[in-house]
């Protein structure tokens, strides 16, 4: 739906500014004459207002929002405050909010204009909150949900770089070795006859393999990038990519765990806040990753549906384990699903950085030893040949 920037007047003759959804000039009129506003001047935005960068903005907002009403301090008030920081990154997106509620709307219907800005669990916890009347306790609780997501995602960007850093060092490192470097110790060595051991030939061959045949290799690569780019966006490339990522020895226990605390994570927040549990399972299905896993929380969610409790229907598979089954059956019977579901996410929030280091250690090792016969090998193939050249010049000089 566009989006319009708009000049209207009240009915008190005071000039208001803003932006707001709507098909066209005619329905922002009727937009704002639902807000008591009149219409003066309207103008079409070609571009979404400014996007927040990662989820600070939003963990920033659900905070500020809780303090507010926990302080017992006006919604609107504590909303216009936000606004009116400009450095916010959801300053112009709070400011529209504000006047949808001014207007009439409901906290939860008007973050739900933004989806670009709130996701669904946000917008669906707030809307159990103000039916509750524990909006103040469900926006920490989400709080507490959006820093750990943005936590872990630290951790795996961290654990990731060391080692993208050194893999992409070493394969430089052998591009310019044996694409710069060798080759011209090679001319040397023809010119005088000096005999190659096996390392320098092979090293020799694979450089005019890819010297002559580069152009169809880098269309190759293109061609399989692409190909693998658009198997990848496909139903069934996607979920083929996934049930492979489960199957890799430790890598497919990580992303099991992460998948778990995700889903402990999502639906104690939801639970927490009020919602109905077939509601609560189905946002959570959209909020796993890993196609496989959500298949399995789809199927669990429809055994719900059709009259299983919960605790039997997460009876333990493949890939949701005995801990989240058993948890859930002690929640259900003594009525803490919440608790439960707490524990579960502590559980692995333990777990899962533990694991990362270990394998992060596993990796360096692997790299390291990977950079060390690479060198190893690309400087035997240059320097026995020299070593060798050395030896038949002091011969042919004595």
């Amino acid at each position: 739906m566009p989006r319009f920037a708009f000049q209207a007047r009240d009915e008190a003759g005071r000039s208001i500014q803003g932006i707001e959804l709507a098909l066209d000039e005619s329905d922002l009129d009727r937009r704002l004459a639902t807000m008591d506003l009149f219409l003066v001047d309207a103008r079409m935005l070609r571009r979404s207002l400014r996007r927040a960068r990662g989820s600070r903005g939003l963990i920033d907002f659900c905070y500020h929002l809780a303090i507010v009403i926990e302080a017992g301090i006006p919604l609107l008030q504590g909303l216009q405050d936000i606004g009116a920081e400009e450095s916010h990154p959801l300053a112009e997106v709070v400011q529209d909010i504000t006047r949808k509620i001014e207007g009439g709307s409901t906290l939860s219907a008007a973050l739900g204009d933004y989806p670009g800005h709130f996701p669904p669990l946000v917008v669906a916890s707030v809307r159990a909150g103000e039916a509750t009347g524990q909006l103040d306790r469900i926006l920490h609780d989400l709080v507490r949900y959006l820093e750990w997501r943005e936590g872990l995602k630290r951790q795996i960007v961290s654990a990731a770089s060391y080692p993208a850093l050194v893999l992409t060092g070493i394969v430089g490192l052998c591009i310019l070795l044996v694409g710069w470097v060798l080759p011209r110790f090679l001319e040397i060595f023809v010119e005088l006859g000096v005999a190659l051991p096996l390392p320098t030939r092979v090293l020799l061959v694979i450089q005019q393999f890819l010297h002559a045949y580069w152009p169809p290799l880098l269309l190759a690569l293109c061609i399989g990038a692409v190909g693998a780019w658009l198997f990848g966006r496909s139903d069934s490339g996607r979920l083929r990519i996934h049930q492979g990522l489960l199957r890799l020895p430790v890598v497919g226990g990580l992303i099991s765990m992460i998948e778990m605390s995700r889903f402990a994570h999502n639906l104690g927040v939801l639970y927490g806040a009020g919602l109905p549990v077939l509601q609560a399972l189905e946002m959570v299905e959209d909020a796993i990753q890993n196609r496989v896993i959500r298949r399995q929380i789809r199927s669990r969610r429809e055994r719900v549906e059709a009259g299983e409790t919960l605790a039997t229907s997460f009876t333990s598979s493949e890939h949701i384990p005995v801990l989240v089954a058993r948890m859930i059956a002690v929640g259900e019977v003594s009525g803490r699903i919440e608790e439960s579901l707490a524990r579960v996410a502590s559980y692995y929030d333990r777990e899962i950085p533990r694991l990362i280091q270990t394998m992060v250690g596993v990796f360096n090792t692997g790299t390291m030893l990977l950079l060390g016969a690479a060198i190893t090998t690309i400087a035997l193939s240059i320097f026995v040949p020299l070593y060798s050249m050395m030896g038949n010049l002091n011969a042919g000089a004595s």
